[in-house]
């Protein structure tokens, strides 16, 4: 049983503001990879964008949205931060699921990010 989860109206109007091109896909399995994302779809890596969920006991949990073909330094996420590096823990699945099921419809929670308008290399 999937989670119907509608995009966030905040981001689809911040890509749609920016000009940016984009689309939703909606997937039959779940997809736990950028490999896997490439390997349903023929599109390469950077033709995706990923989340990585992340959570603090200062900062609380945080979704980082970032290129399908890059990787995260989990010591420059702390540094922009402002937090220990060892003190961020990646979320495991079923914690990422259970967030999405309490917070399904809630507004603030899917509003609740913070874009990055210059280049940053996290």
């Amino acid at each position: 049983m999937g989670l119907n989860i509608i995009p966030p109206s905040k981001l689809v109007e911040w890509l749609q503001n920016r000009e940016i091109n984009h689309k939703f896909l909606e997937f039959e399995q779940p997809v736990r990879s950028v490999a896997q994302a490439c390997e349903q779809t023929g599109h390469q890596p950077e033709s995706f964008v990923k989340t990585m969920v992340f959570t603090s006991p200062e900062k609380g949990t945080i979704a980082c949205i970032i290129p399908g073909d890059k990787k995260l330094s989990q010591r420059k996420l702390g540094q922009f931060l402002d937090v220990k590096p060892d003190s961020l823990r990646i979320c495991k699945p079923e914690e990422v699921t259970s967030l999405l099921k309490k917070h399904n419809n809630d507004e603030e929670f899917v509003a609740a990010y913070k874009v990055l308008e210059h280049e940053t290399s996290v």
